[in-house]
């Protein structure tokens, strides 16, 4: 909901082109997070249910979150150093480790079931947004490096304030000693969730860096606006089931078996079937009026068409993450990176191909196709594998 506002004001007050601009720069800035970040957060994840000692855990990611973060800043400085006239680059490698971070404490939130804690930390990011994003709009022009810029300060405030918050638990985490079997398994399990999180942000936004790499300009701005309003509308409810299901998968497969967790999945598989079949229908015959509620009445004129597309797309990369965890869970993460890799490939050479041909049509096929080569894949590698080989129904 917050990004949809963002992308309301992105369409009200920028041109075409400047809106495609503040599109790369955000979906760029989660590429460079996945890199740095997913390996932590996804292990994370993972270990919670299985290392006794938390505050051990706590150590071993702090201590890998210092180093990764460190370089990271390293990095910001020599870019600004190198063109001090462009803020582009360092606002966006900026706000790639500002969500980095806030991912992996709302994925400490998840698997310890704290969702109040996660309720207000989020809360108190969403309402800071807004009151910088009023001021801006009151006193300063609006630009793409401005609202990157402010959806940076809205993360660190949080994040401080938790910090300062948790202080004497967090000395009593930097008191423990490391565990370096921990460290170690934790770098060695995630490690392959970078190419999965990378691929999967190359599913979502290539779409957007082709059209741009191949001339459509001010079409960037009319299909990312319109594609985030049929993705954000998937992955609003879908983010919900995933935020509390993905932690109980895991509990279930530890303590009860296989089975229960794959009887998890089934569920949540059905909510996004149900729900996702509803809301192809409804984008079909409503898309144009979504769009201009959602960004302005000349960007839907122009793509409004694109959302159904979208939503396929995105109901079908839901259903793709839902059957990628019996094999991460089973411990085959390569195989998942494998597949999430493939699926990026084909993304990039169908966007290619098509994009080049069809224009903004092509850049709708392009992610439906790449998600079919992905869903088929991973039903293969499941059957293949003999993960959950008691259950047959796929």
């Amino acid at each position: 909901v917050q990004f949809m506002v963002l992308i309301k004001l992105v369409a009200l007050n920028l041109s075409l082109a400047d809106a495609g601009n503040f599109f790369l720069m955000y979906n760029a800035a989660l590429l460079v997070s996945a890199l740095f970040f997913s390996t932590h957060s996804s292990a994370f994840l993972r270990y919670y249910s299985i290392v006794s000692d938390k505050f051990s855990l706590y150590k071993s990611v702090i201590e890998q979150l210092f180093i990764v973060t460190s370089m990271l800043m390293v990095i910001i400085v020599l870019v600004y150093g190198y063109d001090k006239e462009s803020l582009e680059y360092p606002v966006s490698l900026a706000y790639a480790a500002s969500i980095g971070i806030f991912l992996i404490l709302t994925t400490k939130f998840r698997v310890a079931g704290q969702f109040k804690q996660f309720f207000y930390l989020t809360l108190s990011q969403s309402l800071i947004l807004a009151s910088l994003v009023v001021m801006c709009l009151l006193f300063l022009d609006l630009s793409s490096e401005l609202i990157i810029s402010c959806m940076t300060i809205s993360i660190i405030f949080p994040l401080v304030y938790y910090a300062v918050f948790k202080r004497n638990s967090l000395q009593r985490v930097f008191q423990r000693t490391s565990d370096k079997k921990v460290g170690r398994a934790l770098f060695l399990y995630g490690f392959p969730f970078v190419l999965v999180a990378v691929s999967n942000i190359i599913i979502s936004t290539n779409g957007q860096f082709m059209l741009k790499h191949l001339g459509y300009t001010d079409e960037v701005g009319v299909y990312a606006s319109n594609y985030n309003i049929g993705e954000k509308g998937v992955f609003v409810w879908l983010s919900l089931v995933i935020m509390v299901n993905i932690p109980k998968i895991y509990n279930a497969y530890e303590s009860l078996g296989a089975v229960s967790a794959w009887r998890i999945i089934k569920n949540c598989m059905a909510i996004l079937g149900v729900c996702g079949g509803t809301l192809v229908v409804f984008t079909f015959f409503w898309s144009r009026e979504l769009s201009v509620f959602f960004t302005s009445a000349k960007i839907a004129a122009l793509g409004h068409w694109i959302i159904p597309g979208t939503v396929v797309s995105a109901v079908l990369l839901g259903f793709c993450s839902l059957l990628a965890e019996p094999l991460l869970i089973a411990k085959k993460s390569q195989i998942v990176a494998f597949c999430y890799l493939t699926s990026s490939v084909v993304a990039v050479g169908s966007g290619y191909i098509f994009i080049s041909k069809y224009g903004l049509v092509g850049a709708v096929i392009s992610p439906i196709l790449s998600n079919i080569v992905f869903l088929l894949m991973l039903i293969l590698c499941i059957n293949n594998t003999g993960v959950y080989a008691s259950e047959k129904n796929l």
